[in-house]
């Protein structure tokens, strides 16, 4: 698997990356803005800067692999 680097310069960007072919889609920044209404609502938490990438797979690339789940952060807390 090829290594990726993203440079982030104190901006908030939010991509999907594909795990077969390594693809980054580009999520609009108001896409997960109900996120952040509910952290600072339920957490009395105010995000002023973020970095989210989600791993997947793109409907024209199918894992060429069994998928296992993966654990890839803890719970520290849930939300309501």
């Amino acid at each position: 698997m090829p290594c990726l680097w993203r440079l982030t310069l104190h901006h908030d960007h939010q991509h999907l990356v594909c795990e077969e072919c390594d693809r980054t889609i580009a999520v609009p920044l108001d896409f997960f803005q109900w996120t952040y209404d509910l952290l600072r609502r339920s957490c009395d938490f105010s995000p002023n800067h973020h970095n989210l990438e989600i791993l997947g797979y793109r409907q024209e690339c199918p894992p060429k692999r069994e998928l296992r789940p993966r654990i890839t952060a803890l719970n520290h807390g849930a939300l309501p």
